[in-house]
């Protein structure tokens, strides 16, 4: 079976749990169809050319393409007469829009795909309602985190609208069922996972000194001001290590100055953004991972960063924060949690895995794997997913 993607902007380095479970579900069989309202803007990593080539865009549609608009509204027309003439004087839009809209409904139709799949519930699911509306095919949204807390857009509508509706955790689902009034039967949780396959299980021994290792975009949200300060408390304290922090972003200039301040410059190095190899070797080195997410006051919050699982993946013990859905991931006996925007308790966390007892560390370490293993592999993610496409199938 045939299954289409529409994106707002793909394909992103950043989104690699959205690329892989593409290359998840051709490994498992089925075709997929890409299409995205933007393009990712210059300078796209070159292993996701393939993607971008494969990726009908939206704002790609122009007057170069008419011949191709006028064929695919004239196919709509004469297949979908009552649907396209509601639809026409239901169309509060300027022509040029409406035709575009038709064609890119025309390109899921011809292409043969039977259900379209979209991650984040922004402005993308307009169209998608669009496209059922005219031709039938239905769609399903995987919501994160952004889309729901912070840039939401018609979620009720959204998930409403849809054959089904998934979030990746436990929290979100909650949220959604008591703030959003959504219907409990209609929404979902599928985790989003990792490849484990690229995370060799491997026996860890610590460094000395050892380090501390954080990624992220440098953005509130990440709280990376409250893991300096909480390294700043270890120095105090007399601990020996190191720490990297892996990335880049509008607070980066800022926390280099804070890092400076607190008296960290030759403890703490930025190294900027990595390319995803450096980044997986950067984990398997490191001897604690640490995320000390919160709320930003634009609301924003994580999710379960897919980094925290790659960590885990790599046995390597983490220290985050009880914050959204990241408890349903960490738990005490692969790392520690810490109360949000608390730079001494994130601090008490890093020191009793920095100081605990080898056998300890290394039991933290296989927990953190097994627990990824048994609930976030990208294999459960794919197939969380087809069994509500398939099951769309069955029950019409």
């Amino acid at each position: 079976m045939k299954t289409g993607y529409l994106f707002r902007t793909f394909p992103q380095l950043s989104q690699t749990f959205i690329n892989n479970e593409i290359d998840e579900l051709e490994r498992t069989g089925y075709e997929t169809v890409l299409a995205a309202m933007y393009r990712p803007g210059e300078g796209i990593h070159p292993s996701l050319t393939g993607l971008e080539r494969r990726t009908l865009y939206w704002h790609d549609i122009d007057k170069r393409c008419l011949p191709r608009i006028i064929k695919a509204n004239i196919h709509c027309l004469l297949r979908f007469p009552m649907a396209y003439i509601r639809l026409l004087r239901k169309n509060g839009e300027n022509a040029g829009r409406w035709l575009k809209k038709v064609m890119l409904a025309e390109f899921f139709l011809s292409s043969g795909v039977r259900h379209i799949h979209t991650h984040f519930a922004w402005e993308q699911v307009d169209m998608l309602r669009f496209i059922q509306e005219l031709t039938g095919i239905p769609y399903s949204l995987t919501m994160h985190a952004a889309d729901i807390f912070s840039e939401t857009h018609n979620l009720p509508q959204a998930i409403n609208g849809a054959a089904f509706a998934l979030t990746i955790s436990e929290y979100n689902r909650r949220y959604l069922i008591e703030n959003q009034a959504i219907p409990p039967e209609k929404i979902h949780v599928v985790h989003c996972g990792v490849k484990i396959e690229d995370f060799p299980e491997t026996r860890r021994t610590r460094n000395s000194p050892p380090v501390l290792l954080s990624i992220g975009r440098m953005v509130e949200k990440k709280g990376f001001d409250i893991f300096l300060k909480g390294l700043a408390i270890l120095k105090e304290k007399g601990l020996q290590f190191t720490a990297r922090i892996i990335g880049d972003g509008p607070l980066l200039s800022e926390l280099k100055e804070m890092r400076n301040q607190l008296g960290l410059e030759e403890i703490v190095n930025f190294t900027g953004p990595l390319p995803h190899e450096a980044v997986k070797a950067a984990l398997s080195q490191c001897d604690v991972f640490v995320l000390a997410c919160r709320q930003g006051k634009n609301e924003d919050i994580d999710g379960i960063p897919v980094v925290l699982m790659e960590a885990m993946a790599c046995s390597v013990p983490v220290v985050s924060t009880r914050i959204s859905g990241i408890p349903e991931l960490c738990a005490d006996e692969c790392g520690y949690l810490a109360v949000p925007e608390n730079p001494a308790d994130l601090a008490e966390g890093m020191e009793k895995i920095l100081c605990a007892a080898p056998a300890l560390y290394e039991v933290m370490g296989k927990n953190a794997r097994e627990k990824i293993v048994h609930d976030f592999t990208l294999q459960g993610q794919a197939r969380g997913l087809l069994s509500h496409i398939e099951a769309c199938f069955i029950h019409a």
